[in-house]
């Protein structure tokens, strides 16, 4: 599920989103939650905000640039650890991909450089 971290509304979307898919989407689904557009300057959510609604609903949370393929594959690898998790039955590891999403989010902010895209593609 994402949401554009430079539209408001769009975030505030995410909850009602969220209310249709536990009341009628399949019971066992994995969720990641992403805010998209993060190399843009003129952010209406902050990271903190996106993160404490993830960890409402239990679910991953990654900030991402599409446009400099920032945490695109690790949101992805993420999504597909937590499916195969649940289908082994075993538990989902939310709080280590939020550290591991913080810890990326952190390591490009108050940085001039061009975020660091992954080796994908």
């Amino acid at each position: 599920m994402a949401y554009d971290v430079t539209d408001r509304q769009s975030f505030e979307h995410v909850g009602s989103w969220m209310n249709q898919l536990e009341n009628h989407g399949e019971k066992n689904v994995s969720i990641v939650l992403v805010g998209n557009k993060i190399d843009m300057k003129d952010r209406a959510v902050e990271y903190s905000e996106g993160k404490r609604l993830a960890e409402s609903h239990g679910i991953l949370f990654f900030e991402t640039s599409a446009k400099n393929n920032v945490n695109i594959e690790e949101a992805f690898m993420a999504l597909g650890k937590e499916i195969i998790r649940k289908q082994d039955g075993e538990e989902p590891e939310v709080d280590s991909f939020m550290a591991k999403s913080h810890k990326l989010n952190n390591k490009r902010k108050g940085s001039n450089d061009e975020p660091e895209k992954s080796g994908c593609c």
